[in-house]
Parts: C-alpha cells; sequence; structure tokens
C-alpha cells in the first residue's frame, strides 16, 4: 500500500468510526425512569357531578342496554364486512344523539356530556376504520375487536362513575 493511500484509509477508518456514535439525543444513553406516568384526572371534581338523580338514569339506561344489545348483534358476525363496520358506527352515533337529547340536571351537565362524548368517539373510530377499508386496507377489520373492547372499557368505566348500572353492565 503506498503511503499515499494511507492517509485516505485512516480518514475513511476515523469517519466510519464515529458515524457509529450515537449524538445527544439517542434514548439509549438515557437512563430508564422509574416515575409512574402522570395520571390524567377524567373524573368530575365535584361530589355533585357524579351523583345523578334516579329519574335521570333510568332514562340513561334504556338506551345504553339497547345500543349494547345492538352492538353484541354485529359483533357476533366478527364484523367482517364494510356494512358491519358502518353499523357499528352507526350503533354509536345513534346512542349518542338519543343520550344528548336528554337534558341532564345543571350541576352534571359538563360529566354527561363527558360520558355522551365516549360515543361520539366511538362513532368516530368506526367512521375511521370504515374509511380505511374504503381505501382497500381490509387489515382495518383486524382492529374492530380491540376497538370494541376499548370503547366498551371507556364507556362502562364512566357509566360505572356516573351510576348508569344499564351501560356498566356485560
Amino acid at each position: 500500500m503506498g503511503t499515499c493511500r494511507l492517509p485516505a484509509l485512516i480518514a475513511v477508518t476515523i469517519a466510519v468510526a464515529l458515524a457509529g456514535c450515537g449524538g445527544d439525543n439517542d434514548p439509549a444513553g438515557e437512563p430508564p425512569t422509574t416515575a409512574p406516568p402522570e395520571t390524567v384526572e377524567t373524573k368530575p371534581q365535584s361530589p355533585e357531578a357524579k351523583q345523578f338523580p334516579a329519574d335521570f338514569t333510568k332514562k340513561v339506561d334504556p338506551i345504553c342496554v339497547k345500543a349494547q344489545k345492538e352492538v353484541d348483534k354485529v359483533a357476533g358476525t366478527r364484523a367482517r364486512s364494510r356494512a358491519a363496520v358502518q353499523k357499528l358506527s352507526a350503533i354509536y352515533g345513534g346512542a349518542a344523539k338519543e343520550l344528548a337529547a336528554l337534558k341532564p340536571p345543571e350541576q352534571n351537565a359538563s360529566a354527561y356530556q363527558e360520558f355522551t362524548g365516549a360515543f361520539r368517539d366511538a362513532e368516530d373510530l368506526f367512521t375511521r376504520l370504515d374509511e380505511e377499508v374504503g381505501r382497500g386496507d381490509s387489515s382495518a377489520y383486524q382492529r374492530v375487536p380491540s376497538t370494541l373492547d376499548q370503547v366498551n372499557t371507556d364507556i362502562k368505566d364512566q357509566a360505572t362513575q356516573y351510576g348508569f348500572n344499564g351501560c356498566s353492565s356485560d
């Protein structure tokens, strides 16, 4: 090897070695965190906001029961068709509209809006899945069961918190 090639070989070796070094933003160089993630407070701040009157819960529960029966019927088909995904979106959207049509007591208004929002969010999730299927992404069907689990858990958690027994039963 000639003396002219030796400096070039050394320069290339150094460049390759430096390229393998991590930068300051390399997460592998960071110590692991042991602190738990911060929790987001979703519960109402006042006890009054949690306490829905019994006559109001009697109006809410049948809507939830009806929606859950319809969802169970569609989910039993394993939702492997675009029509099934659209039906799930329509069920949650219809329940959200029915629930929103009820006038909650003033002290419960923000909590109730959050509760009905869970149904609107479910409608949105299934609408987006439908759009993916419409674009030819049949893998979206694989996310239907986990999306149903997520949605039903969210609704059930809020229903339990607010005393809507028909919405929180299995």
